[in-house]
């Protein structure tokens, strides 16, 4: 992830793998690093959650929360993560997801954003600098390289249409509502997608060309969007090939020792990824 230890380890490791290339896989004895990475695959054997603190080089720390889900103000994790957040005394704080902003309380921002709103608060609360883990600019731009402009909008909506009916409770009207509400901001969240897809009814359409099934598009499955299945469990249609792909963040965002904390999704690959890594996009920005 966004840390300095993982940026020296990629150089070991490169720099390991040099004279060995003769070798097989199989001839070279396992490592420290290699017997903690942990695939997709076997990531139902992971722990629920985590907690992990690591130092870094120049005085600093990286803080990682074991976070799960939750609008739900009443949760025993917003405590734990106050506790965790003082712990840390962070100087800059990470979130996942886009940054869909604060309420005036703490409260009001868990019901409305969840965990990675109540960080968001806690920082402003503290005047600390806050950063996503997602670039979704680069992420988008990426994918309009390689899929069909249609079929990539046609992902985002939907996407964005199953979040809020399974974190929202949200209903068909206020779907359709905050749908529209996308739809006409799309030429700045979206670059360049403004020619296809600028009405419900032409999402609609949409749906239908891929979807004859009598399905709804306000009601597409949550696991369509789940970066860790496969492409044939997310659906058959072309726009479910929604795989994953290599996103690249630049850090450290300013020199000097940095504290981070991040509340991570607890189902989030385990160790956390480094400065450039190969991660599930789109369908890690879940907050």
């Amino acid at each position: 992830m966004k840390t300095h230890f993982p940026a020296l380890l990629i150089g070991l490791l490169t720099a390991a793998a040099a004279p060995a290339l003769a070798q097989s896989p199989a001839s070279l004895p396992p490592s420290p690093c290699d017997q903690q990475l942990v695939g997709y695959a076997r990531q139902g054997a992971a722990p629920a959650s985590w907690n992990y603190v690591r130092a870094t080089a120049g005085g600093g720390s990286v803080a990682y929360f074991g976070a799960e889900h939750s609008q739900d103000p009443g949760h025993e994790q917003f405590a734990r993560l106050l506790r965790a957040f003082e712990a840390a005394r962070p100087t800059v704080v990470f979130f996942e997801g886009p940054n869909r902003g604060v309420d005036s309380t703490a409260a009001g921002t868990i019901s409305q954003y969840g965990e990675s709103g109540y960080v968001r608060w806690l920082a402003r609360q503290r005047g600390l600098p806050v950063e996503p883990l997602d670039n979704p600019v680069a992420e988008y731009q990426y994918l309009k390289a390689k899929i069909d402009l249609e079929q990539l909008k046609l992902f985002y909506l939907l996407r964005e249409a199953q979040r809020l009916r399974t974190r929202t409770g949200a209903t068909q009207a206020q779907i359709v509502q905050a749908t529209e509400k996308l739809l006409a901001r799309s030429a700045q969240v979206l670059p360049g997608s403004d020619q296809v897809i600028r009405t419900v009814a032409e999402l609609e359409t949409a749906y239908r060309k891929y979807w004859s099934d009598g399905s709804n598009w306000w009601e597409a499955p949550a696991a369509w969007f789940d970066p860790a299945a496969s492409s044939p469990t997310t659906s058959t249609a072309p726009p479910a090939s929604f795989a994953t792909c290599t996103c690249t963040a630049p850090w450290p965002p300013k020199p000097g020792p940095v504290s981070a904390f991040l509340p991570w999704w607890a189902a989030t690959t385990y160790p956390p990824r480094p400065p450039r890594w190969t991660a599930p996009c789109p369908g890690n920005s879940l907050a």
